[in-house]
């Protein structure tokens, strides 16, 4: 990993990529996203980073 011209990440192998791999439809990473984002309806715990990060 490094810094590109683009931006810091080189690889763009997401976070859930790796908690999606062999798990139950129903208790996976974006079943707990979408609890997050029912927690957090206004997106004020938000950002465009942490958005691209997580996937």
């Amino acid at each position: 990993m490094g810094r590109a011209s683009d931006g810091a990440w080189i690889d763009r192998t997401t976070i859930p990529d790796a908690y999606r791999a062999r798990q139950p439809h129903d208790d996976n990473w974006d079943t707990a996203v979408a609890t997050l984002r029912a927690l957090d309806p206004a997106g004020v715990l938000t950002s465009v980073f942490r958005n691209k990060l997580m996937g």
